[in-house]
């Protein structure tokens, strides 16, 4: 029976637990093992961000609280970041979004936590909170946000500033209305009066909510402290966490540079004045468990004064009191479930802390191997225990599958218990793989975590009971289908050279040997022999696409074929774009694959993309045009001389083309003297825009109208603008809400520059035929 509270109670703790993996600052064995798991004992602090998006969480206190407090932490993300741009390569937005799901994971994962998103739509820019509320409806937010505090029960909540909009952006007001509408809604109602309302979730009392609005004005965390054991700040730890976000290396350093984070407390409004953000935290343990408080208290205190030579020889005297305490806390967990949920919330805290603690006084590890990871349905893949660590020389030792009987079948019997077996595959069939994680852009995106994980429990009983212990796995598990096939430009341009891109995944062991092709009845495409004869081979290529020619203009959706099969599906667009194709064109290029050099390809231009910048000047000799990709000014440092042949190449005639740069690079040195930039979240694909329909970039080589400004990606631009009154510009298109110039010209000498502020890159990837019109009259000059 009380094997059995045991595992049911690590179950009940898992539901929102850590991969038990080795990691830099986590040794499951050792003097750092004990010291660190002593403090989680004792901590009992559970701590919950939630930011906007990935890569907006403040890693560095979250690296304080979990590895200075022994706090249990979780950073959760209001959206996944699909309007953002990447670092790596130019990428549509679902690919980004699975590219920042993977890359929050992985960042908390090094602080031994997990990553939760909530899925929100990305909203980029909104005029004003009614525009904003049309795509984050406040029952499907609070709902979410309750949902997320009901399983994690944080004692406080931090809310980090936008970054992007560091003076209290629309959607980070937004985001804290409704996260603190969500915390009242949880709190308990008082003694004897039921709820005011109905909450479909376990209530819940947040103590405490932390923001940072942007402001410089309230409390810090102390992350400048050094950690006792790894003599880093936290500061440095959290750094390093921030390096898995790979995506993010150019715009996190922007954005954060010479910035810290400023806490005030937004809940509870009657809150006293604070010195620390976490004083008082978490709340006192009620009376009726005071007896086990202290018992958890002696053991933390004796274990994390052990030293190496006591630890490595079982310290019987630790681990007695320590299965004491297990006594206490199962024999109160037991009958809890009718307790209030801040008593169980605590039990639960003790009961998983001393496990972990004991296995490390133990020098228990486990060491397994697994077949295969990413699984079809009616899947068998082996688990094999290499070594486990530890075991007393007296005693039996099981090994436990909870999901057995529950989609899963375990040597072909759905019995989840079984004597642990060394060496010997454990067979495992998963039974209904959905739903599915894998191809991540494609599959999973509405999901709060990142894959399937599998909990696997090893149970060993002793003669001594100061030595039983159970060990919990979490092995990673992707659900998957059994042939994948991606369309990696799943929008294209009617051209005569176009082009489709796609991958092919056999996650079967069978064998498969066909020819994929695009072939329809107003399609004609070249044909991609493959052959995938292992489980995980891929298959990428580009198919050439010929169209009817009498096709009329139009947006269509064509297949792609595997035999006479359909696998997947993209649009075809066609529409005129007139070009002037005397032009020699240059890219000084942003990310690689940039959206601009697709662009002019798609308008059937030919660019030479920049790569010896030493040798600029030369360069700039065989050119008429210059286009300065979107932030490429962010990703190559331009000397003096550098700026300085950019100038004299558009005094001589030159047209150089600027699309919208990092306000952090342009304006200490901007390439159009006079013209400063500010991030804005105003600037609305609903409002209007305001052309010059003089000027020949509206005329020449096509006419741009109106109409031309619907069915926009996000935002209209990145920036509001200043210009300096003594400049001599002339702006050629303004937003008609917040009449914010949007393409600003400018006369030098014998050429022109031109700065484009528009969101570009998205319109230009959804092919979008006004943005390409525009990019060819741009460089038609």
């Amino acid at each position: 029976m009380v094997k059995k509270t045991i595992v049911v109670a690590l179950l009940i703790a898992a539901v929102f637990s850590v991969p038990l993996v080795a990691q830099t600052y986590f040794p499951e064995l050792g003097i750092p093992a004990v010291q660190q798991r002593s403090l989680d004992l004792k901590s009992g602090l559970h701590v919950l961000s939630i930011a906007l998006q990935p890569g907006f969480e403040d890693l560095n206190a979250l690296a304080y609280f979990r590895m200075g407090r022994g706090a249990k932490i979780l950073s959760a993300y209001a959206t996944n970041g699909e309007a953002g741009e990447s670092d790596m390569a130019g990428q549509y937005p679902l690919q980004l979004a699975a590219t920042r799901r993977e890359e929050a994971a992985r960042a908390l994962q090094f602080l031994n936590s997990e990553a939760y998103f909530l899925n929100l739509p990305d909203v980029a820019a909104a005029l004003d909170t009614a525009e904003l509320r049309e795509q984050w409806q406040s029952d499907t937010v609070q709902h979410r946000v309750m949902s997320l505090i009901s399983q994690f029960r944080p004692d406080f909540i931090v809310i980090p500033q936008d970054p992007e909009h560091p003076t209290a952006s629309l959607r980070w007001k937004l985001l804290l209305h409704e996260v603190l509408r969500a915390v009242e809604r949880l709190q308990f109602p008082a003694l004897g009066k039921p709820p005011r309302e109905f909450v479909p979730f376990a209530l819940w009392s947040v103590s405490r909510v932390l923001v940072d609005d942007g402001s410089a004005n309230g409390l810090t965390f102390p992350t400048s402290q050094v950690h006792p054991v790894w003599k880093k700040t936290y500061e440095a730890i959290g750094g390093e966490a921030a390096t898995k976000y790979e995506s993010l290396r150019i715009q996190r350093d922007l954005l954060r540079r010479g910035k810290r984070y400023h806490y005030q407390t937004a809940f509870p409004k009657s809150a006293k004045k604070l010195r620390m953000p976490d004083e008082g935290l978490p709340e006192a343990v009620p009376a009726e468990l005071r007896s086990i408080a202290q018992a958890i208290e002696r053991v933390a205190r004796a274990a994390g004064q052990l030293t190496e030579r006591q630890v490595s020889a079982r310290p019987a005297t630790v681990l007695k009191q320590l299965a004491d305490a297990v006594d206490l806390v199962d024999v109160r967990l037991a009958r809890s479930f009718d307790r209030p949920s801040r008593e169980r919330k605590i039990l639960l805290d003790w009961k998983e802390g001393l496990e972990h603690l004991r296995l490390s006084l133990l020098g228990v590890t486990v060491r397994y191997s697994l077949s295969e990871s990413a699984l079809t349905d009616l899947q068998l893949t082996y688990l094999t225990v290499d070594t486990v660590t530890g075991l007393s020389a007296a005693g039996t030792t099981e090994i436990y599958f909870p999901a057995v009987g529950r989609g899963w079948v375990l040597d072909e019997t759905l019995e989840g218990r079984l004597p642990l077996r060394l060496h010997d595959p454990y067979r495992l069939i998963l039974q209904k793989a959905t739903p599915y994680d894998t191809p991540h852009w494609l599959n999973g995106l509405e999901r709060n975590t990142l894959g399937h994980p599998l909990y696997v429990f090893i149970l060993h009983k002793s003669s001594n009971r100061a030595e039983n212990f159970i060990h919990r796995t979490i092995v990673p598990i992707q659900y998957t289908t059994r042939f994948s096939a991606e369309i990696l430009t799943p929008i294209v341009r009617i051209t005569p050279n176009a082009r489709l891109v796609f991958r092919l995944t056999n996650n079967s062991r069978d064998g498969v040997r066909d020819v994929a092709h695009a072939n329809d009845s107003a399609v004609v495409s070249s044909e991609s022999p493959f052959r995938l004869n292992v489980k995980g081979a891929s298959h990428l290529d580009t198919l050439a696409l010929t169209m009817k020619p009498d096709l009329p203009d139009g947006s269509y959706l064509f297949p792609l074929k595997v035999g006479v099969d359909e696998v997947a599906s993209y649009v075809a667009r066609k529409f005129p774009v007139h070009v002037d194709s005397t032009k020699r064109i240059g890219v000084l290029q942003g990310v690689p694959s940039s959206p601009a050099v697709r662009a002019i390809r798609q308008i059937g231009l030919r660019a030479t993309v920049l790569a010896e910048l030493d040798r600029l000047a030369d360069a700039l000799a065989t050119l008429d045009v210059l286009v300065v990709d979107r932030r490429a000014l962010s990703f190559h440092t331009l000397s003096n001389n550098q700026y300085n042949a950019l100038r004299t190449f558009v005094q001589q005639g030159g047209r150089l083309v600027v699309f919208a740069q990092n306000p952090e690079v342009w304006n200490p040195q901007p390439l159009l003297p006079g013209l400063s930039l500010k991030r804005s979240f105003s600037s609305s694909v609903q409002s209007p825009v305001v052309l010059d329909s003089l000027h020949a970039l509206t005329l020449q080589p096509n006419n741009l109208n109106d109409q031309d400004w619907f069915e926009w990606l996000y935002r209209r631009s990145y920036h509001a603008i200043s210009l300096s009154p003594q400049g001599l510009y002339e702006v050629l298109a303004k937003d008609g809400k917040t009449g914010n110039p949007l393409i600003i010209s400018n006369k030098y000498g014998k050429g022109s520059m031109l700065y484009i502020d528009l969101d570009m890159d998205h319109q230009w990837l959804n092919v979008h035929p006004a943005a390409l019109r525009l990019l060819a009259n741009v460089l038609a000059g």
